[in-house]
Order: C-alpha cells, then structure tokens, then sequence
C-alpha cells in the first residue's frame, strides 16, 4: 500500500464533490444578491431544474465515468465510450436523466460519437475555456502523482482534450489537478501550503515551456500566490475555466472546514454547481469523508454506489503507483 493517500481522503473526495454538486444546483444562475437574501445552507431541492435535493448533475456524472474507467488503467477510448453513453445513454446519473450540460461538453461527446479523433474532439476556440473538463480530470491526478511533472501534464492534456482541447483549459485542468496532489499528501501540509507549493511547482514548469507562457499569462492572479487576499467583489463564480479555478482557490483559501467552504462557494451564485463540486472535491480530499457533514452526505444520491467506487478507486491506487 502507498502511504500518501487514505481511504477517508479518496471517500472525502468522490462524496465531497457529489455532494458540492448537488448543494450547487439550486443555487445555479442565481445572482450572489439574490443568494445573499436566501443563502444556501444545506440541501434543498428545486433550482431551473426543479430537481429533489442530492441530485448531482454532469460534473458527477463525468468523474465517476473517468473513476470507473482508471479502475483498469488509462484508457481514453473507454473512458470516451463511457461518456457517450453518459449523454446518451443516462450512464452514471443521479436520477436517470441527463441535464445540465453544456454546449462544449454537448457538442464535443457528440463529436466522439460521430467518429472524430479523440484528440481533436474538444472544443479549441478561445470561446471554449469552459470548466466542463476540471472535475472529471481529477481521478487521473491520483493516478500520475509519482510521474514526473512532464508526464502528468501530457496525461491531463489528452483526458482534457476529449471537450476541451483549447490550451488555456488544459492548463487550468492542470492547475486543478496539481493542487489537488498536493491537497492528498496531508501531513503537515495544509490548504495555504498546498496552494503555495502548485504555484511554485507550476511557476517554475511554465518558466521552462515556452508554448506554455502566453496562456498561463491569463492565470496570473492564481499562479502569483495572493489569491487569498483578493476582496470578493473581484471573484467572479462563471464557468470560464480561470473564474471558476480562481473561486473555487479563493473559498478553501478564506475557509477553515468542509462546510464553510463548499457553502461560500454555491452563495457566490453563477455556475454554482460546477464550482461547488470543485471545491467540494479538494475540500473532501483535504478534510475528509468524516469532515462532510452526515444530513448533506445521507441525501446524496447514489450515495452507496459512489461508496463503492470510491473503495474500489482506493485500492486500485494503493496497489498500482502509476498509469504505467
């Protein structure tokens, strides 16, 4: 067994997201003002959706198809069969009904239907920086964490790629997933030491790729090391890839557990959903699956089937330290 990761993190991050998810989804769309009159303070049902409290929604969906298929090891054609038969099929939903997809994510799955190259599926238009990419990116960090920096870039660039191939998304997917092995470590490293050891690693990778520096540029505000002390009033919560990076830092960087932070992120209103399963992700990895407070966990939908995978996840980690 490999000694820098537990079953309670992996649990904490597979139920962390689902459950940052569904707290999201009523709150998607809303203004932070109207959020401020009614905050989100535990599960609720309702939203555009008008779906049951717990329903968790693409951003799940498509994490627990990656999960699945890294259970037998890096396999993008799988993991691209399965997300057709997410958005066509109902695989992996909450409830048995696809919703809540965006139009990259849409048209680039139906891309991969259609036969198109699987690296050239996603969507590469500087209109397609969305954030459809960062959560399902994730379960791929667990598995590269021993390779080399260079290796686990070009693993995230093609599992990015699959709907969003545009090199701004693919950096912050490896922003997203750089933070998050250091998040998985514990020990003495906290969310403020993580958070400053991604930027430095990243700083000095970026330094060295020059293909990689006009990009990069756009994450500034990340990657300077001061995004805790930015006031809220400059953290926009929208699905473009850096917004959505930038607040899901900002609320665990302004945050002391699992709650207050996935909690501050869905009140921050816009793309609720997508970004309080990124933060609800990092947030279980780092806290927890004890630190998720038990009434939001018990109405997670699938709860036990995400359970299971988490507990397969887990051992297929501990007993095989690289996608090799």
């Amino acid at each position: 067994m490999v000694s820098d990761i537990s079953l309670d993190r992996v649990k904490g991050f597979f139920m962390g997201l689902a459950t940052g998810d569904a707290l999201g989804i009523p709150a998607e769309f809303q203004s932070r003002q109207k959020l401020s009159e009614n905050p989100v303070t535990g599960m609720r049902k309702g939203g555009i959706y008008g779906k049951s409290a717990g329903i968790w929604s693409t951003d799940g969906s498509l994490t627990f198809c990656v999960a699945e298929s890294l259970l037998t090891g890096f396999n993008l054609h799988d993991i691209a069969k399965k997300f057709v038969d997410w958005l066509y099929h109902n695989y992996w939903t909450a409830d048995g009904e696809v919703f809540d997809v965006g139009v990259i994510v849409a048209k680039a799955i139906q891309r991969i239907k259609n036969g198109t190259e699987l690296s050239e599926a996603g969507g590469n238009d500087e209109m397609d920086n969305g954030n459809g990419a960062l959560n399902y990116t994730l379960p791929l960090g667990f598995h590269t964490r021993t390779l080399s920096i260079s290796e686990r870039f070009i693993y995230i660039e093609q599992l990015s790629s699959l709907t969003n191939r545009h090199l701004r998304s693919i950096i912050g997917a490896f922003i997203f997933s750089e933070m998050a092995i250091w998040l998985m470590r514990g020990g003495d490293i906290d969310i403020a030491k993580a958070y400053a050891a991604t930027t430095q690693t990243l700083n000095d990778f970026i330094k060295e790729r020059e293909n990689l520096q006009q990009e990069a540029a756009y994450y500034q505000r990340v990657l300077d090391g001061n995004l805790k002390q930015l006031p809220v009033e400059s953290i926009s919560s929208t699905a473009y890839v850096v917004d959505s990076i930038e607040a899901c830092f900002w609320c665990l960087l302004n945050t002391n557990n699992y709650q207050e932070a996935v909690l501050k992120t869905v009140n921050l209103g816009e793309d609720a959903d997508t970004i309080g399963a990124m933060t609800g992700a990092l947030a279980g990895l780092y806290y927890g699956y004890e630190a998720i407070p038990t009434t939001w966990k018990s109405q997670v939908a699938r709860k036990d089937d995400i359970i299971a995978l988490s507990e397969q996840f887990y051992h297929s980690v501990a007993s095989h330290t690289s996608t090799n």
